[in-house]
């Protein structure tokens, strides 16, 4: 009995080096960024050190500074089993996520108007404008989103980037206002290049 309790301790012992160890660390991030979250080590998030990490919100978020609000959030979640597409079908990928969360996003925002790239053909054979581009997250597949919208009667700008890996679904969130859009994206690059799926 007393061979099998030291075995036990020092399995755990060994399971605990091996989390602590693969957890990043501030000296582990890019020039010029911190760590704003790593949820449970599953994924890291960097922000650039002028940024201020704002966790109040229950998810990972950041603004520019006290003067310029525009933020950046990053949230995960494993999608619900009866989340379904519009047209009945299961997520099984970003366009499919987007399907499902577009109609919850226009409850809340008004008027959305989508960057296009290029178009598309549906499986009716109607040519469709594509409102996405493709990007990777940390290798993964991901659908970026660029759409502008009115809240409370101001323009805003977004970008939404979504990926799903197995039942999870991880979405990256710029929003600015239409002024202060682009004053970020160089920022807002660098961010998403930096986001480390552990």
């Amino acid at each position: 009995m007393k061979i099998k309790n030291i075995v036990s301790l020092l399995i755990c012992t060994a399971v605990i080096f091996v989390l602590v160890s693969c957890a990043s660390t501030e000296s582990d991030a890019p020039d010029g960024m911190k760590i704003l979250d790593q949820a449970s080590g599953s994924y890291t998030v960097y922000i650039p050190n002028e940024w201020v990490a704002d966790m109040s919100s229950g998810f990972a978020s950041a603004y520019a500074s006290s003067t310029d609000r525009s933020n950046i959030s990053f949230t995960a979640y494993t999608v619900p089993d009866d989340a379904l597409t519009p047209d009945g079908k299961y997520i099984s990928d970003a366009k499919s996520y987007w399907e499902y969360y577009e109609n919850k996003l226009k409850d809340v925002l008004s008027d959305i108007k989508y960057e296009t790239y290029g178009e598309e053909t549906t499986e009716d054979g109607k040519s469709v404008a594509v409102n996405y581009s493709t990007v990777k997250l940390d290798g993964l597949d991901a659908n970026k989103y660029t759409f502008s919208a009115q809240l409370d009667g101001t323009d805003y700008k977004f970008i939404q980037i979504v990926c799903v890996h197995g039942t999870d679904v991880y979405i990256f969130c710029y929003t600015a206002t239409e002024e202060a859009f682009d004053s970020h994206l160089d920022d807002v690059d660098k961010i998403v290049k930096n986001v480390r799926f552990n």
